[in-house]
């Protein structure tokens, strides 16, 4: 595969399996989406060591057609907007969403798409991970 983020993307043991890490690498899961301190099964949070034994571990949701949520448009060209929605969206069980884009001038589609490109080169601390464009 040929995309990498640019940050350090974390691997974490679940159980006997090894999840997160680089595209590709292994399979995606965002442990901060599921799991708090204070939680029972939590037991080193600053390692992201826990206790999943008798547990399910169910895979994040991928939307693949979002235009916005929560008061965010992601045509509006701006990283604010993007990290809202992307911290909207883990709330609510997705961890990778596809940006849409709508029939705009090519001046404003080129800095939606710059802003875009942005995000998924450097991931989004706390939020779903922006994978992609649907352009429209």
């Amino acid at each position: 595969m040929s995309f990498k983020f640019n940050t350090k993307q974390n691997v974490y043991t679940v159980g006997r399996a090894k999840v997160g890490g680089q595209p590709g690498e292994l399979p995606t899961f965002l442990i901060g989406s599921i799991f708090w301190l204070g939680q029972k099964m939590v037991t080193d949070a600053n390692k992201g060591i826990f206790d999943a034994k008798d547990l399910y571990i169910l895979p994040g949701l991928v939307d693949i057609h979002i235009h916005g949520c929560a008061g965010y448009d992601f045509c509006d060209a701006r990283e604010e907007s993007v990290t809202g929605m992307a911290k909207y969206l883990i709330k609510q069980g997705v961890t990778s969403f596809v940006a849409a884009s709508m029939a705009y001038d090519e001046d404003r589609l080129r800095k939606v798409f710059e802003v875009a490109k942005k995000m998924v080169q450097s991931g989004i601390p706390g939020g779903a991970q922006l994978r992609g464009i649907h352009m429209e």
